[in-house]
């Protein structure tokens, strides 16, 4: 399913990562720092490429192979925003939903939980019919700006 729905819709198919709380002293806590390691991760790997970018840019330019080579650092700039972006809506099972379902009294967390066995229906739909992109380029703008601003 994933080599397929990588061919059509450019997007892969991974399994959710359980998250363990029985380690965590602080549950809501623990669970929101694990769900923001992977976009966290994502958006530090952009930002290196991107100071990259910025610092060797001009001297790049100068070499046969810098024009190719900026290329591929700013599209894996890209690449990385669109995936940390992607992976914080908060559909189920993205980081997102466990990101947000931290942040959520009690009640209304046990409410969302609810709802998590209709998240893959819901996020096919998305991509589908291009919903997706009105939830991710709002978080990729977002994402683009702080990267911006914390450059070297």
């Amino acid at each position: 399913l994933g080599t397929i729905m990588l061919l059509l819709f450019r997007v892969g198919w991974a399994k959710p990562v359980m998250i363990n709380t029985q380690y965590f002293k602080n549950k809501k806590q623990g669970t929101l720092l694990v769900s923001l390691a992977g976009p966290l991760a994502n958006v530090i790997t952009a930002w290196i490429f991107y100071n990259i970018v910025s610092i060797f840019g001009t001297y790049m330019l100068r070499s046969a192979i810098g024009q190719p080579l900026i290329l591929f650092l700013y599209i894996n700039v890209q690449m990385n925003l669109g995936l940390a972006a992607f992976n914080l809506i908060p559909i189920p099972p993205l980081d997102g939903s466990h990101v947000l379902a931290s942040l959520l009294p009690r009640s209304l967390s046990y409410r969302y939980a609810q709802l998590a066995p209709y998240g893959p229906i819901v996020l096919i739909g998305l991509l589908i019919f291009g919903g997706s992109r009105y939830i991710v380029n709002p978080i990729f703008n977002v994402l683009f700006r702080i990267l911006d601003r914390l450059s070297l």
